[in-house]
């Protein structure tokens, strides 16, 4: 099991290896870690939200809890009421951004990526008012 501030910690720092990995033209490794920041701050939030220290992905809780599957994360956070067409828009749209094409499999691609997605996807993230880490981080 992962510490609830470790995932949060994880996040920030494939975000920033991402950011860095992007400046030198590796879009698909700063597209796969970008997924998994998107993963470990889901798996923050839901340990805020069921008041838990570690995340639960062993034991009995593997079948529920050990995925990778960001829409699915999205559902056990409670917060995909939040992340609608009608509710926010803005929002939507970066996650739809985000969400798109990724899965851990994407690691043994090439090509998947080119830099304009990653930097849409960065943005997608950090947006000031709608980025999903920006939305993330008040729920984590």
């Amino acid at each position: 099991m992962v510490n609830r501030n470790t995932l949060k910690e994880v996040a920030k720092a494939k975000l920033k290896a991402a950011k860095i990995l992007h400046s030198a033209g590796d879009s698909d490794t700063a597209g796969y870690l970008l997924g998994y920041v998107v993963e470990c701050s889901l798996k923050a939030a839901i340990c805020k939200k069921l008041n838990l220290t570690n995340y639960p992905d062993t034991g009995r809780h593997t079948g529920v809890f050990a995925v990778h599957e960001l829409d699915r994360l999205l559902i056990l956070s409670g917060y995909s009421s939040e992340i609608e067409l009608t509710k926010n828009p803005n929002l939507f749209n970066n996650w739809s951004i985000l969400t798109k094409d990724w899965k851990p499999e994407i690691r043994y691609n090439i090509n998947t990526y080119v830099p304009t997605i990653i930097s849409a996807k960065i943005t997608a993230l950090e947006d000031p008012v709608d980025g999903f880490f920006t939305w993330i981080k008040k729920r984590w």
